[in-house]
């Protein structure tokens, strides 16, 4: 499936996407580690992917995995390493199978840490001359034998955190609720072809089911200890009802959103026609979180999540619907935002949902 050859400048990584180069073995064996994992689970039936870092904790036979889903900037990678060195085992430092049981499986790979490490992990600097890794001056591979899971080794997912770093903060949990975690957990899992209402049914399991977490940090070492001292509480189960947690999730999504958790996807052509009327396009599913809304397109093979005044539009879309109508209905609701602002936002909307095949022209 796969071929490396060096070149002159370089390496050549051939795989059934086409052909890849890359200016350093770093860049490349990050890629094809990646590569692999992704091919492993599309040839496993029920396992699913993962975009998070993740350790084990607790005490010997009774150890779980924490998963820390990625967030943009967290530094998932540098708290996962910074818990390996004390002692927990690495599962994953970007990718974590995920079986329809709930349970971890590693792909094996080592973490990357991205350089120059911060000033806040000098412990971590130091074990950078200790241990042996292939760097290439922006990033660095990071290999401990002993502490990282082997390829296939698996574990019940027991915690999920989700990382928030933020200048001068001291290491604090706060709990999250289940619908807010969603909002995250959705979106990273990378959905293969009429696999999303799977996804979507496991995201939602895992959130019912397990505790959730915040976790306010600025340094990765103090959260390291923290997290080692808090190893019993992690995995606490939350209250019974969501209103007794502080919310602590509007960082995860603005009040106007569109995530998707299918990247990379080719743009089609989207008329520029404003009086042009769409429809939702059929089969398409949607599930309602309070102010929050998930949709699924009759192919699944994408989770589309839609807040604050989206949500509103594709309640309208039920009927047929232009953006010139859309941007009106709406001018009367919100006459301070203006109406050019909100016809290029209702663009920009509607043809992102277009993209994803979430829109029919309405004559179609």
């Amino acid at each position: 499936m796969f071929s490396v050859e060096e070149r002159r400048r370089g390496f050549s990584l051939c795989s059934p996407e086409g052909r890849e180069l890359f200016e350093t073995s770093a860049e490349m064996l990050c890629d094809l580690g990646i590569s692999l994992a992704e091919a492993f689970v599309s040839g496993s039936a029920g396992l699913q992917c993962l975009h998070c870092s993740a350790v084990s904790l607790g005490r010997k036979g009774e150890e779980r995995i924490v998963v820390f889903p990625n967030v943009n900037r967290s530094g998932k990678s540098l708290l996962a390493a910074c818990l390996m060195i004390r002692g927990a085992k690495l599962f994953a430092d970007d990718l974590l199978g995920v079986t329809k049981e709930g349970e971890g499986v590693s792909f094996g790979l080592p973490p990357r840490l991205r350089l120059p490490l911060p000033p806040s992990a000098p412990c971590l600097s130091g074990m950078l001359e200790d241990l042996p890794g292939l760097e290439d001056g922006r990033y660095r591979f990071l290999y401990a034998a002993e502490g990282i899971a082997p390829f296939g080794e698996k574990m019940p997912v027991g915690a999920v955190v989700l990382p928030r770093r933020m200048a001068g903060a001291k290491p604090c949990l706060n709990r999250l609720p289940a619908s807010n975690g969603l909002q995250c957990m959705a979106y990273q899992f990378q959905v293969r072809e009429r696999q999303a209402g799977t996804v979507f049914e496991l995201a939602s399991r895992l959130c019912e089911s397990l505790p959730l977490w915040t976790l306010e940090y600025d340094s990765p070492e103090e959260a390291a200890e923290f997290l080692m001292a808090q190893k019993e509480a992690l995995f606490s189960p939350a209250p019974p009802a969501d209103e007794e947690m502080k919310q602590t999730a509007d960082f995860l999504t603005e009040e106007d959103s569109l995530s998707c958790s299918m990247h990379g996807r080719r743009r089609r052509a989207f008329p520029s026609d404003r009086n042009l009327r769409w429809l939702r396009a059929p089969g398409m599913h949607i599930c309602e979180t309070g102010s929050f809304a998930y949709l699924i397109p009759k192919e699944q093979d994408c989770i589309l999540g839609v807040g604050g005044i989206g949500l509103a539009v594709i309640a309208l879309l039920a009927e047929p619907l232009s953006m010139s109508e859309a941007a009106g209905l709406l001018a009367k609701v919100y006459p301070q935002t203006g109406r050019t602002r909100l016809e290029s936002d209702i663009f920009l909307f509607f043809r992102n949902l277009h993209d994803l095949g979430l829109l029919v022209p309405a004559s179609a």
